[in-house]
């Protein structure tokens, strides 16, 4: 379990293209606070979309192969990288 603060972790950029769809279509009202002329209420939706991310990412996560596919991708070409310096 990842124990952050949802307000201080760049969650957005960490979580599949797939979650953030589920939430965004299940909560479009949050949606348009992030384009609100008050800021308070534009942090406010940010920060309640992030916790509803994390939250829908703990509900769904599968950890497969498809999961980890573009993390086996890197690790394959450090690996080779270190092999080649080697």
């Amino acid at each position: 379990m990842i124990a952050v603060a949802s307000d201080r972790w760049p969650v957005a950029g960490t979580v599949p293209e797939s979650v953030k769809t589920a939430v965004r279509s299940a909560n479009p009202n949050l949606i348009d606070q992030l384009g609100s002329g008050d800021k308070q209420e534009r942090i406010d939706a940010k920060s309640r979309l992030k916790k509803l991310y994390l939250d829908e990412f703990r509900a769904k996560a599968k950890f497969t192969d498809e999961f980890y596919k573009a993390f086996y991708e890197v690790a394959r070409r450090i690996n080779k990288a270190m092999a080649e310096t080697t």
